[in-house]
């Protein structure tokens, strides 16, 4: 008996009023697709630009302006595959199979990102850091972390039961990001300090990473797209000309994107920040892990709360308010970049409450492909979901590639290893480019959480008039 038919025996089959409980295991095998992910990903966003420029000599201005193109880049990938993925058809399928494929891939770009050849010239270090970065990201992360967004969708109709699943994948996410982003540092100071240290410690990591996404593969079964796909096999096959069309012109499609893009331009400007923050104003660059390691720690517990929470507050709410949090602790650091508690004391703050409004973000990508179902009467969840892709690429990015540029600008000296000191112009530019940066991106999402209160309360009303047209056999 295969995977599939067993589940099925023992779990029953989907119901088409969306009605059908996920298990715990079902839910923490959900997690563990992004804590597998997040590996990788943790290394793009949290360390890669300190190791181009600190390890390998790149000048800050070009890794920036390599992270900026290769986003953009990636950001059109995800157009592609949205397509892609509404016309796979497997037994196991649309995003199953995908994890699967991808994530051997994966692992091993994980590890040549950081192959770059120390004896060769720039020019050849910039194209080796271009092709083998667009080949983990925009080809191989971009079909499996889209392919694992989607996946949640496909898994259960219940809001609920989406929001609590939500909840499981930004907890156990930080999991994978913590071990890179706190263990990486001290790892390879251990190690030698050099770049034979990074690769052996990215090989581990990418080991790693191979059990959680294989658990989320083999244990995560599409139970409600199963009832979708036979209402899908009756109608006229998805287009991309239409399909695209009805994407952009969702008004909901394009909040969860820049919520998305705006949450990741978060994270990448802390990961290309802090390292130098913590190195050049502190003294100190393994106060990173520390920090790192706090942060992780309550954002996973804000996580899961915020599963619980969403079931007494509209995810709108909690994300408006969540961020107005985030912009007080980022003024409260702007006016004391240099006292240290007080940094650690609002660190833990603005990860606590974004814990707390990053599930709301993920369980609202599922509420707009179900409003583009309301408004357009076509079920097309892999191109909805590309939102995700979209903004994480283009906005983790734009932060990276920013800053990288606004580092440059400032007077900031790469090296390979060795000891520099650094002009008074970049240690004035750090705290203030990591506050006013954080500042504006939180002030960003805040209004757009605003903006969606309206629709978070209609959408018991489009759910219940979805599930009447799907009794009928239609969209």
């Amino acid at each position: 008996m295969d995977n599939l038919a067993y589940k099925e025996k023992e779990l029953g089959k989907y119901e088409s009023d969306g009605s059908r409980k996920l298990t715990l295991i079902e839910k923490l095998s959900y997690g563990c697709g992004d804590l597998g992910g997040n590996f990788s990903w943790g290394a793009v966003m949290g360390v890669i630009t300190f190791f181009y420029t600190d390890y390998c000599g790149v000048a800050a201005a070009t890794v920036g302006l390599i992270l900026l193109l290769s986003r953009f880049l990636d950001g059109i990938s995800d157009f592609i595959f949205g397509f892609i993925l509404e016309k796979t058809h497997t037994p196991k399928g649309k995003c199953r199979p995908w994890i699967f494929r991808t994530m051997w891939p994966m692992a091993i770009l994980t590890v040549l990102m950081f192959t770059v050849p120390s004896n060769a010239t720039n020019v050849f270090k910039v194209i080796y850091i271009f092709i083998i970065y667009n080949l983990l990201n925009t080809v191989c992360f971009t079909a499996n972390n889209l392919s694992y967004s989607a996946l949640s969708a496909r898994m259960t109709r219940n809001v609920k039961d989406r929001a609590e699943v939500a909840s499981f994948r930004l907890g156990m996410a930080p999991i994978g990001r913590i071990i890179v982003t706190a263990g990486t540092l001290p790892l390879v100071s251990l190690l030698g300090n050099n770049q034979k240290a990074w690769i052996i410690v990215m090989a581990v990591w990418a080991a790693i990473s191979l059990i959680p996404l294989w658990l989320c593969y083999h244990n995560c079964i599409e139970y409600a797209g199963m009832e979708v796909d036979k209402i899908q096999a009756k109608m006229e096959p998805i287009k991309l000309k239409s399909g695209v069309l009805h994407m952009i012109t969702n008004p909901a499609w394009w909040g969860v994107t820049l919520l998305w893009g705006f949450s990741t331009a978060n994270y990448s400007i802390t990961g290309a920040m802090v390292p130098y923050y913590c190195k050049y104003l502190f003294g100190n660059q393994n106060l990173y892990s520390v920090l790192n390691l706090l942060e992780a720690v309550c954002f996973i517990s804000a996580a899961f709360i915020s599963g619980q929470l969403q079931k007494k507050m509209a995810k709108s709410h909690i994300g408006f308010y969540g961020c107005l949090i985030g912009c007080a602790a980022q003024i409260v650091i702007f006016l004391n970049p240099l006292n240290f508690g007080l940094i650690v004391a609002m660190y833990v703050i603005r990860s606590f409450f974004t814990g707390l409004t990053i599930p709301c973000v993920f369980a609202l990508i599922g509420d707009a492909a179900e409003y583009q179902q309301f408004k357009t009467h076509k079920r097309e969840e892999g191109l909805v979901f590309s939102a995700s892709g979209i903004g994480s690429k283009v906005g983790s990015g734009l932060a990276a590639g920013l800053t990288g540029l606004a580092m440059s600008a400032a007077g900031y000296i790469a090296s390979a290893g060795a000891s520099v000191v650094q002009p008074e112009s970049v240690l004035t530019a750090i705290p203030r480019i990591y506050t006013v940066a954080e500042l504006l991106v939180w002030g960003v999402q805040a209004v757009i959480f605003l903006l969606w209160f309206r629709l978070d309360a209609k959408l018991p009303s489009i759910m219940d008039e979805l599930h009447k047209r799907e009794a009928r056999g239609e969209f």
